[in-house]
């Protein structure tokens, strides 16, 4: 199981979890640093863990990272894309997308095709963490790299919206893959904390929101259940309907198609 995003919060979580179930896993992250102090955590509790690295702001590293996976796995049952990140203000990737969709979306679509084939040869499955953010919003496709506005929060909700689209895409067009979309719930972890505006949310809702360990049961439960439909969307592990512009097909072609001119030239 290779999850992205595994070195803090429901991502560290999740890992943990898995191993502890008996599942080999690949913990990705940005630092090579955090992601082996997970790997050691796991194995020292008797698991099994390989660690792999990869800033996903650029697609150059996210198709290194696709090749490694598969030249040193012979198998992938699980690719759980997990990483995430919201900004307060516009920042770019390296290949110059707005990077909230950069690394909440580009990253995971280009990754995901990348890894198809291994995927598929395992019977196996993806599972997209997405977010009840999506909810009341829209993919602005006319304005995809927020040259024309930009909110720190439209643009988390709208990345959050393309991974329940990519999820139902990718079902009707790879139905020999099983895939997912999910929401783990108002987490209480690191996510956010950098951002002034959310940082302060944060706190300042803290007692309601759940551990990192509840957080990380439904995307444990998606990564193990079979009692999924593919395409569908999951809370509190359970199937869940989704916004009405999550089951928009026009858009989820619409979303893959916009998706494939930005990372054509890595696929």
């Amino acid at each position: 199981i290779l999850i992205t995003g595994a070195t803090s919060g429901i991502g560290q979580q999740t890992a943990i979890e898995l191993a502890r179930r008996g599942h080999r896993i690949g913990v990705h992250g940005r630092s090579a640093e955090k992601a082996r102090a997970v790997a050691a955590e796991i194995t020292d509790a008797g698991g099994t863990a390989d660690v792999f690295t990869a800033d996903l702001a650029s697609l150059e590293q996210v198709c290194r990272l696709s090749t490694e996976v598969r030249g040193r796995w012979n198998r992938l049952d699980v690719l759980l894309n997990n990483a995430g990140l919201v900004n307060t203000e516009r920042l770019t990737s390296q290949d110059g997308h707005e990077l909230t969709w950069a690394v909440n979306h580009l990253a995971h679509f280009l990754l995901t095709l990348n890894l198809r084939e291994a995927i598929a040869d395992s019977h196996g499955r993806v599972v997209n963490v997405a977010s009840d953010a999506h909810y009341g919003c829209s993919v602005p496709f006319g304005d995809l790299d927020a040259e024309q506005s930009f909110s720190g929060w439209n643009r988390y909700q709208a990345s959050k919206l393309m991974n329940v689209l990519f999820t139902k895409e990718l079902a009707r067009r790879h139905p020999e893959i099983l895939t997912v979309s999910l929401h783990p719930g108002f987490v209480a972890s690191g996510f956010g904390m950098n951002t002034g505006w959310m940082a302060w949310a944060m706190r300042l809702t803290r007692l309601v929101q759940l551990s990192s360990e509840d957080g990380a049961k439904t995307s444990v439960w998606c990564a193990e259940s079979d009692t999924l439909t593919s395409g569908a969307y999951y809370a509190k592990c359970k199937e869940k309907t989704p916004s009405k512009r999550a089951r928009d097909a026009d858009a989820a072609e619409r979303l893959w198609e916009a998706s494939c001119e930005r990372v054509g030239n890595w696929l």
